[in-house]
């Protein structure tokens, strides 16, 4: 009876550290991690704009549904009236603002 307990939470014990270590290896192989946008390139966001999950799609797709149009490299940068911001995340440096317009 105690081995019917006692089996399952070993391996439940052993499951998280696993679960742990095994996402470690994803995130650095370069696995679930925002891509680089450059200027030119088009993204669909695949999640709301408070929690952006663009991915670069091919402009003369379907999916396209906004073009980086510039970088905001100072404080007084604007983007242009309509576009919206990228998430520092999807930056080359992380600490630059990729404008996005509207792709169609």
């Amino acid at each position: 009876m105690a081995l019917l307990f006692l089996v399952p939470m070993a391996l439940v014990v052993l499951a998280i550290p696993t679960l742990f270590v095994l996402g470690a290896f994803v995130e650095g192989a370069g696995i679930g991690q925002a891509p680089t946008l450059a200027i030119g390139d088009c993204v669909r966001n695949q999640g709301d704009w408070r929690d952006q999950d663009l991915e670069i799609v091919d402009c003369g797709s379907a999916d396209a549904e906004y073009k980086v149009t510039r970088r905001l490299n100072t404080s007084k940068d604007v983007c242009a009236d309509g576009e919206l911001l990228a998430d520092l995340t999807y930056s080359p440096d992380r600490m630059t603002i990729s404008c996005l317009a509207p792709a169609r």
